[in-house]
């Protein structure tokens, strides 16, 4: 018996009567179906937890810093491609440029921010 199953990046593992099934998260797809119970340990295959649920396109490190200005969408490690975030300025200061960078084949457009 394997026991508790295992913590996946980027997804989860479904257990039921029959199954284990890999469930990954928006972005991400699975690169196994499933896991199997082998000798008293969870086998992955060829994939390890961290490698099971790979990303679907590139993914964007956080975005660059502005002085004086916050992000105003909650702070992530990583955000997948085709997504923005929009910089707010801190009080008392203004913007004077664009307000919104996207993020495009896994880097962030290069606007002028400040």
């Amino acid at each position: 018996m394997c026991g508790e199953a295992p913590v996946i990046s980027n997804g989860r593992v479904i257990v039921d009567k029959r199954s284990v099934k890999i469930e990954c998260n928006e972005g991400y797809v699975g690169e196994t179906n499933g896991l199997t119970c082998q000798n008293g340990r969870w086998s992955f295959g060829e994939f390890t937890p961290k490698t099971i649920c790979r990303a679907t396109a590139e993914h964007c490190s956080p975005p660059p810093r502005v002085e004086n200005a916050i992000i105003t969408v909650s702070y992530q490690k990583e955000y997948l491609a085709d997504t923005s975030v929009t910089y707010q300025c801190r009080e008392k200061y203004i913007l004077e440029e664009e307000a919104t960078i996207a993020c495009q084949a896994g880097k962030w457009e290069t606007k002028n921010i400040k």
